[in-house]
């Protein structure tokens, strides 16, 4: 079961994270490195790469999350904690993978169609002049139809974002069924609207300083990340959690 905190712990949740983030930042910061080069690598494979670099990140994320765990017990932690997801509930953090790999082709699919049918549309109707330039007529068509296109990929993205929150930390610390997790990540999200607003309008501000210095402070902000929401789960869900 989930309890509701008050909006200011979307605060509290940065700045605890914060600190359990310095207590072995050149660890999750090295790690963070390993994975988007990680990322990168499969990325590079023409179609299949790019799916599995996705199943491959929800693995990855929970090596992150056992190594914070360990980390808040006072544990002793080795980089290889990174890759713990594929030796302990690989099954399940599999499964929570390939639901997200589903759920992102159908918001493709979407998002396609909308932008697809825009331009055939516009094209029907003839908005193409003789001479191959786009016509105003046109030109307002494909801007509206990609406002629709965001609109529409907001809409599909907040319910995908809402049941993977806690989905991970849920699967590998608290021995959850990937459907039953995503289940209550949901619920949890949905019933702590508050501080997560709060965080997400801190969470931009701190976006934004770290694409400044050429996106090198996404090398701290993305383990501070993890260490936020790991913080959050374990306030959220107040369950004891299984030591990895």
């Amino acid at each position: 079961m989930h309890q509701t905190v008050a909006a200011e712990r979307g605060v509290a949740w940065i700045t605890e994270g914060w600190r359990l983030f310095l207590r072995r930042p050149g660890l999750l910061v090295g790690m963070t490195v390993i994975t988007l080069l990680m990322f990168a690598a499969l990325n590079l494979v023409p179609l299949l790469g790019g799916l599995a670099a996705l199943i491959m990140i929800v693995v990855l994320a929970a090596g992150m999350y056992n190594t914070l765990a360990r980390m808040q017990h006072g544990q002793e932690v080795a980089f290889d904690a990174l890759f713990s997801g594929f030796r302990e509930r690989l099954q399940s953090l599999l499964i929570l993978g390939l639901i997200l790999l589903g759920a992102e082709i159908v918001i493709v699919i979407a998002i396609g169609i909308v932008v697809s049918g825009t331009v055939i549309s516009s094209m029907v109707m003839g908005g193409i002049l003789s001479h191959g330039e786009m016509s105003p007529a046109m030109m307002v068509s494909v801007i509206q139809g990609g406002l629709v296109a965001l609109i529409l990929m907001l809409l599909l993205s907040l319910p995908l974002f809402m049941a993977y929150t806690f989905a991970i930390p849920l699967t590998c610390l608290s021995n959850r069924e990937p459907v039953a997790a995503l289940k209550a990540s949901f619920r949890a999200v949905a019933a702590n609207w508050a501080p997560f607003l709060v965080f997400g309008l801190i969470y931009i501000v701190l976006a934004l300083l770290a694409t400044i210095p050429l996106m090198l402070g996404w090398l701290v902000l993305l383990p501070l990340t993890f260490a936020s929401g790991y913080v959050a789960y374990r306030e959220v869900f107040a369950e004891s959690t299984a030591t990895p």
